[in-house]
């Protein structure tokens, strides 16, 4: 008999019915990993697409302000490295400069900044600037190949790859 105040239970096998918890913990820990890992990637994937669309916002001006705005002191370039030192980093901004700016889709003059590192790299920061490490000045052959390489970093500035990984 039932009584008005309290409500019948559903019998076990009713669509209402759920068992508890207690009869299949793990698959239940797996379901609730899996919907979790599912949240968090589709979340992944959608900042990353907002960070692509949000990037033709921003001008190279405005990357160039907000990245002298961080002042990263890790990036500077070196100083008081000695003559040859200063040498070289005029050379290698001289190159740079020699690049007409009618055949530049990015406004902004590149400002290429020589590393003193062994390590055989050159890379493209937000703002218009290249780092070129002191072990790839030293690999390279003649300046055609340090010129192919400015390009290329400058085709990154072009196709906007530096903001896109900030995000």
């Amino acid at each position: 008999m039932t009584r008005w105040w309290s409500s019948p239970r559903p019998h076990p096998r009713s669509a209402r019915w759920r068992p508890s918890s207690n009869r299949r913990p793990v698959r239940e820990f797996l379901q609730y990993l899996l919907s979790i890992c599912l949240v968090f990637t589709i979340f992944y994937f959608t900042l990353g697409l907002l960070i692509d669309w949000s990037v033709k916002f921003i001008t190279p001006q405005q990357e160039d302000w907000l990245w002298n705005k961080m002042q990263i002191s890790g990036l500077a370039p070196d100083e008081a490295k000695g003559a040859k030192f200063d040498q070289i980093q005029k050379y290698v901004q001289d190159l740079a400069d020699r690049i007409p700016q009618n055949l530049l889709a990015y406004p902004l003059k590149p400002k290429v900044r020589l590393t003193e590192d062994p390590m055989i790299n050159a890379f493209a920061l937000p703002g218009g600037t290249i780092i070129v490490t002191s072990g790839l000045i030293d690999k390279l052959d003649s300046e055609n190949g340090l010129m192919f390489i400015i390009g290329h970093e400058m085709g990154h500035f072009m196709a906007r790859d530096q903001i896109r990984q900030l995000g």
